[in-house]
Formats: structure tokens, sequence, C-alpha cells
């Protein structure tokens, strides 16, 4: 009779054991999933409230400059610059792009300062075309470069179009520190920066060429971003890239 009743207490305490086992997982599965019911919500919000920060919609991109070659201010037959002047004959220029955009709506005024470009390319590793890195950009305050030979011998050198700032689209004079939605704009970018030193192991950046597709990525601190890929399929200034 005792090892009945020993018997029983056992079996009743084993499912005493596992009925409490069931119910810490049933709470340990409630918990987790209010914590990633949580999760997911906070992380939609923080994605909403990112893309709230606004974003750049390109109308147009236009071939700007074409000036390949080290401190000269002429084109040259050759993309290696091997048929420039003595003491030129380095592919170590300046590229240059012209973009026309607006902010979509919504968007709130975004400082200069917050709105960024990036070029990313390939990198023509083992040539003459081989760069220390072969991306480049900056925010929309200025290129962040040397302005090009060809502005400083006409005289443009320290205009807000040739520093790489945004300007006002309707007269491309006019500098803006703040952009906001319903109005346009207009800044050059630069793709190329030989960091005004005369080797090439601390270039970065991206070439025009027909040979290879250059990515341009506009993004704003705190809000969405644009992804464009171009071609350069000539080098005539003034063509319509976008």
């Amino acid at each position: 009779m005792e090892a009945e009743d020993e018997s029983a207490s056992i079996g009743m305490g084993a499912m005493i054991t596992f009925i409490s086992m069931m119910l810490i997982s049933a709470i340990i599965s409630s918990v987790l999933l209010v914590f990633l019911d949580k999760l997911f919500i906070e992380n939609k919000n923080s994605a909403d409230e990112h893309q709230g920060g606004g974003r750049i919609l390109v109308d147009h991109i236009f071939f700007y400059l074409y000036e390949p070659c080290w401190q000269w201010a002429g084109v040259p037959n050759n993309a290696d610059c091997s048929d420039a002047p003595p003491g030129r004959q380095k592919p170590w220029g300046h590229h240059q792009i012209l973009m026309y955009f607006h902010l979509t709506p919504g968007s709130g005024t975004i400082p200069a300062e917050n709105a960024h470009y990036l070029f990313h390319c390939k990198n023509e590793v083992g040539g003459i075309f081989e760069v220390d890195k072969s991306l480049r950009g900056s925010d929309f305050t200025e290129s962040g470069t040397w302005s090009s030979m060809l502005s400083r011998n006409e005289g443009r050198s320290t205009t807000p179009l040739e520093r790489g700032q945004v300007l006002l689209q309707k007269d491309r004079v006019t500098g803006v520190n703040d952009m906001t939605f319903g109005e346009k704009y207009v800044i050059m970018l630069e793709m190329y920066d030989d960091q005004n030193t005369n080797i090439d192991s601390d270039d970065e950046g991206c070439r025009i060429t027909p040979n290879y597709d250059t990515t341009l990525l506009l993004f704003i601190d705190g809000g969405g971003y644009t992804e464009i890929l171009l071609k350069f399929p000539e080098y005539t200034p003034g063509v319509l890239l976008f």
C-alpha cells in the first residue's frame, strides 16, 4: 500500500513539474512575443522617421567638365594624357558633372552640410589609372577639392558653382545654405580628387570614361537616399547623362 502511495506521489510530483514547466514556457513565449512586437514597432517607427528626413530627387545630370590631365586645361586625344604638354602627362585632373535637383514633398529644411554625394566605380588596378580609393564624396557645402585649371584661367575658380556649392536653379548664381521643398537647385559634383599632390598613391574617385559605369549615391542625414548609374558614352561637355 505504501508502495502504491509512493508511486502516486511520484506521479503527482512529475505532473506538477510538467505543468509548471509548461506554464513557465508559456510565460516566456508571451514575453518574447511582446518584446518582438515592441521591437518591430520601434524599428518601423524609426524607419518612418528616417524616411521623413527628406530625399533628393534628380531632375537632370549633365556632363560639365572633362579636364583629365595634371594642371592642364586642355583636352588630350589620349585618356592617359600621354599627348599632353611636358609635365602634364599624368591623368590626375578634374571630372565634373552638373546636377539639377529638388527635394521630395514632406522634406523639412535641409542644411547643405546634411546632404551628401558619393561616387563609386571600378578601380583599374595595375595600370596608370589605378587610384588609392575608387570612391569619392563630399557634402553640399563645397566639393572639397582644388578648382579646375579652366576655371582658374577664366577667373571663375572662386565662384559658388566652381566651388561645388548649392545654387538656385533659376539663376545658377545665388548660393544657399538651407534647402527646402518647392525650390529647385543645381550643384557641380567633382568625381575625382588628385589631392593636389604630384603623386597618384593618394588619389581617389572616378573618371569620366566609356570603359565602365559609375554609381552616384545621394543621401540626406536622417533621410532617404537616391542611387543613379552614370554612363559616359563620350567626352563632350553639355551632354545629358540623366
